[in-house]
């Protein structure tokens, strides 16, 4: 949408005012004409049209980026890694017999990490039995 107000949107405000609609009112008959304005556009045309003085200190309600000055951005910061990353991260436990002890393997990873290493211990000959596997 244009920041700046049309010769038609000025023409239509300047009528409905005169009708006596609120902004509220205006905004909406315009939309539905496909004239719609931003709110303070549309706003600052009533005040105008109205004889008001403008309203100060809008800008301050305008989001950043939308703002016309350019701002100076902070230095990206760090990003450690988060704590909650560390606990929550996958965990498999094979527990078998190797030699007639009892042998508990712990892994921690990620899915194919975990996939990887059960298959990998599932198929070889270092256990007297089949080990059980938890997740």
């Amino acid at each position: 949408m244009p920041k700046t107000v049309t010769k038609r949107q000025e023409e239509a405000i300047r009528s409905y005012v005169k009708k006596g609609y609120s902004a509220n009112q205006i905004q909406i008959k315009l939309k539905n004409q496909h004239l719609g304005l931003r709110r303070i556009v549309l706003l600052a045309e009533v005040r105008k049209v109205k004889g008001q003085k403008l309203k100060a200190g809008t800008a301050k309600y305008i989001p950043k980026k939308y703002a016309q000055a350019p701002r100076v951005k902070a230095p990206p910061r760090k990003r450690l890694r988060p704590f909650f990353a560390q606990i929550h991260e996958k965990q498999v436990t094979i527990i078998g017999r190797h030699y007639g002890k009892r042998i508990i393997k712990k892994q921690y990873g990620k899915g194919r990490d975990l996939y990887r290493f059960v298959m990998d211990e599932m198929t070889g000959d270092y256990w007297d039995e089949k080990p059980k596997v938890f997740s």
